[in-house]
């Protein structure tokens, strides 16, 4: 792997895998929905929307994804938390075709006013699909209390309100900020040669950007003293949908495997302890890590006359494993070693090690190397993993978002005082 960082800041990392018949090329536009100002939120998911829909040259989406159909490009586009990700995909030989094609729709696209208000129409009708959709709902609630005054607390497609004020000087606007040369990453890996590479790049992307000055994007911060927070809405199911998270790891702290693989583990610990509580219908634990935030998330779906008790007895039990170290050690070992072979049987693909190759430019800041990320899962220890969960799991700074009927939380006082 070779990192290159260009006069201007632009920065490309190389991967070369000779023996793969496939190249990737993954561009980060950093920012993403997080840098986006709440009267605006949504304009990130636009602008993704937008970029393929007509250049200069190809001047509508049919025309502009014939184009690239035809070049053997397969392509995907998506709004993320910290940036715009655009990804292409060929057959190897044919990188400079999907060099090419990337910047095409990033610098000639047309943003026509049809196109505007077409997607205008396509995200408001996604908006109200999404709030029928408990799951993300709930989530949307959980980052509104977690990560409140932070770019974190954004939805991807904004709302009704914010959408409706996105005008397209305002999507230009935010688009020549992406547009910044250090606010771009690229990532090119697979059947490539670095020197062609390096060349293709240096007489496209930094020529066209070599005089481009730096456009400032607010990054957002870590959480500091979060306090404890319930909010409760009340909605027509049949059953209580609820989400308790604690502020978690970051992307750039090391130790946020040690928390990805004890999820697992934990999640089994607690179906096993609740199997006889026949009312409840589902439990996950996820963790979740942003550049400088993160959360542990314990989902639950539960028949509402039992949600309090369930609840109560839920994390009870995650009190229980954590303080009396009651996982065990096998599970955990077993888990971390399934967790390292798909980590690294995704990361020899083209296209998942370049996207994490990129994304790591991006969110830590720092050339990618799987070696080394392979020595940090290597060297997690049980030990250290119930260490890290512990710390975590502090009832002082608890979230719960919750959907069903309203129910009583009297019950965390002895939690927080035990």
């Amino acid at each position: 792997m070779a990192l290159t960082t260009f006069p201007n800041g632009l920065r490309l990392q190389v991967n070369e895998m000779p023996e793969l018949n496939t190249a990737t090329v993954c561009v980060n536009l950093v920012g993403g929905y997080q840098g986006e100002t709440q009267l605006l939120n949504g304009t990130c998911a636009m602008i993704a929307e937008l970029l393929t829909c007509g250049t200069h040259d190809y001047p509508s989406n049919s025309e502009l994804l014939e184009k690239a159909k035809s070049d053997g490009l397969v392509v995907k586009i998506d709004a993320q938390t910290e940036f715009i990700q655009i990804e292409v995909s060929c057959l190897k030989n044919k990188i400079d075709k999907a060099i090419e094609f990337i910047y095409d729709i990033l610098f000639n696209s047309n943003f026509d006013y049809e196109s505007i208000e077409q997607i205008r129409a396509k995200l408001r009708g996604e908006i109200e699909i999404s709030k029928l959709n408990p799951a993300n709902y709930l989530n949307q609630l959980s980052n509104q209390s977690l990560f409140a005054r932070t770019g974190l607390a954004n939805l991807k497609l904004g709302n009704a309100k914010s959408i409706g004020r996105i005008t397209r000087e305002k999507l230009l606007e935010q688009l020549q900020k992406y547009q910044s040369p250090k606010n771009i990453v690229i990532s090119v890996g697979g059947a490539v040669n670095e020197g062609t590479v390096v060349e293709l790049i240096s007489r496209t992307f930094y020529e066209r950007l070599k005089n481009e000055p730096y456009r400032q994007i607010k990054y957002v911060s870590q959480i500091y003293d979060f306090e404890g927070f319930i909010n409760i809405k009340n909605r027509p199911f049949n059953q209580s949908r609820i989400q308790i998270s604690f502020p978690g790891l970051s992307f750039k702290n090391e130790d946020h495997y040690a928390l990805e693989i004890m999820c697992k583990p934990l999640e089994e610990q607690i179906m096993q302890s609740l199997a006889n509580e026949k009312y409840y219908k589902q439990v996950s634990v996820d963790s979740i890590s942003y550049a400088n935030n993160g959360k542990l998330v314990f989902s639950v779906i539960v028949d509402v006359d039992h949600a309090e008790t369930f609840v109560e007895k839920l994390l009870f039990c995650v009190k229980s494993c954590v303080e009396s170290r009651g996982l065990l050690k096998n599970k955990f070992n077993a888990e971390k070693s399934s967790y390292i072979t798909k980590y690294v049987l995704d990361a020899e693909k083209s296209d998942e090690l370049t996207r994490l190759c990129a994304n790591a430019l991006t969110v830590a800041r720092q050339e990618y190397s799987l070696d080394n990320e392979y020595r940090i899962l290597s060297d997690i220890t049980y030990e250290d993993a119930m260490d890290i969960l512990e710390e975590i799991v502090d009832y002082r700074k608890i979230n719960i978002a919750y959907l069903g009927r309203p129910i009583g939380f009297d019950f965390l006082k002895k939690f927080i005082t035990d």
